[in-house]
């Protein structure tokens, strides 16, 4: 019987020690679990302002990096976490410092807290959920081929290095000197701003990528030369493909009263402003003279002729140029030529060539297009070297937004503009290589009627009459 007593003892303090091991090994599995909040989220924030935010996240152990992408503005930013108990701050500037303080859920699939914007005064609460537990982040390394152009012309290659914000760049251009740049990229956006010395200047450039990230464009400026002496020279950039700019290429500058070139303008209805063709890079070898074709939508913009094309031309050597006014249904455009009696060597000189009035008619966004050359009846856009050969240049739109409500009493108005051209439509493309012919044509823009085709006709004639002239001399 005693024997019976003591091994049921001995079988309950089995029993015992193998619930206290059971329990202590969840208890310990469950202390050692780490919470990591790496991914896409989306964020919600109240208080004093409210809004939304795209974020990405990458947790290294206790260490956090955010990209975010907010209503009020961007950035990237650094913090701490505790994977064990999920409490964390974060860092970030975007219009001003902002400090994130919260906890995330022992699954690491959503987190709450508050925000705080210090001195400022600002402070809130915010909640987000993750959306994806691997972060979206664009990298920029690679070589991109380039056009800088503004103040400083030149193709070049933008040679990019990142590692996580932090972006190096080495850059070489066509008759100036490479730079080494340096600076940050938020690799939630794809925008990005570096600078370092190129050609005697200090450059800043800041651009972003394109969406499908296969091109990228922006701005530069130059505030200074190497010496600290004041140079206050600016332009933007675009995306090439190799080679392209051997032909040359001009640009469509939508504010022509200020200086330098403007690719994106917005002006009142009603209002008038100028719009200049330029020449932003000359072919290998110059040219001897142009055509060129510019689109852009009648339902928000109207063009207004000078009565003598002379007083458009802004080309010295252009003393008798040809236009040509189109108005199909859904858009408009003009045709503008110089083509001398007698070519000459041919023209490295950059600037505008060409300077038309327009003015606001309607509501909404509007293109401006350089036609390309390439299938038009009016060979669209082109040089002419001094053998009196077309060559077709990389061409680069701007766009102009006419905003607000029209003014009771005034001029007859048109219905608001479809974003990105008439409807059912795609967007205009901002960048054009024609030798490849690839891209949509501009949506806002229809092909001229057959009639006008004779304007092609009499430049080349004319320029093949003065080849012809220059050989029987």
């Amino acid at each position: 019987m005693q024997n019976a007593h003591t091994a049921l003892r001995a079988s309950r303090l089995l029993i015992a020690v193998a619930a206290a091991v059971v329990l202590f090994a969840a208890l310990s599995g469950r202390a050692e679990a780490q919470i990591d909040i790496s991914g896409d989220w989306n964020i919600t924030f109240d208080g004093a302002i409210s809004g939304s935010c795209t974020a990405a996240i990458v947790q290294t152990g206790t260490e956090l990096f955010v990209a975010l992408d907010c209503g009020i503005g961007s950035g990237i930013g650094h913090g701490s976490i505790d994977p064990a108990s999920g409490s964390f701050d974060l860092s970030a500037p975007l219009v001003f410092g902002v400090v994130l303080t919260g906890t995330a859920s022992e699954d690491g699939n959503s987190i709450s807290g508050t925000w705080d914007t210090g001195s400022f005064g600002f402070s809130g609460t915010f909640t987000g959920s993750r959306a994806s537990e691997t972060p979206s982040l664009i990298d920029l390394t690679g070589e991109w081929p380039i056009l800088l152009y503004g103040d400083r012309s030149a193709p070049c290659v933008l040679s990019i290095q990142q590692s996580g914000a932090e972006v190096s760049a080495t850059m070489e251009c066509e008759g100036l000197e490479s730079g080494a740049f340096d600076g940050t990229s938020n690799p939630l956006t794809g925008t990005f701003s570096i600078n370092g010395p190129l050609g005697g200047l200090l450059i800043f450039l800041s651009g972003a990528v394109s969406e499908d990230g296969q091109s990228i464009e922006g701005t530069w400026v130059s505030r200074s030369d190497l010496l600290g002496n004041f140079v206050g020279n600016f332009g933007h950039f675009v995306s090439i493909t190799e080679g392209a700019a051997d032909l040359g290429a001009m640009v469509v500058d939508c504010d022509g009263a200020q200086p330098g070139v403007q690719r994106r303008c917005a002006y009142q209805p009603f209002s008038s402003f100028s719009v200049q063709l330029h020449v932003a890079l000359p072919p290998v070898g110059g040219y001897a003279g142009f055509q060129t074709q510019l689109g852009w939508l009648e339902e928000v913009l109207r063009y207004s002729p000078a009565p003598d094309p002379l007083d458009e031309a802004r080309w010295p050597e252009c003393s008798s140029p040809a236009r040509l006014v189109g108005e199909p249904d859904g858009g408009s455009s003009v045709v503008f030529g110089c083509m001398p009696l007698e070519l000459t060597g041919g023209d490295t000189s950059t600037g505008a060539i060409v300077q038309l009035a327009f003015e606001c008619r309607g509501v909404g966004p509007a293109g401006l297009e350089l036609v390309p050359s390439e299938g038009d009846l009016q060979r669209g856009t082109y040089f002419v070297d001094d053998q009196g050969n077309p060559l077709d240049p990389l061409l680069i739109t701007a766009e102009v937004s006419c905003f607000g409500l029209p003014t009771t009493g005034g001029p007859d108005t048109f219905p608001p503009a479809q974003p990105g051209g008439p409807e059912g439509t795609e967007a205009p493309q901002d960048i054009k290589a024609p030798e490849t012919g690839s891209g949509p044509r501009p949506a806002d823009r229809q092909v001229l009627p057959i009639t006008l085709l004779g304007f092609s006709v009499v430049l080349f004639a004319l320029g093949g009459a003065a080849w012809y002239a220059r050989r029987r001399t």
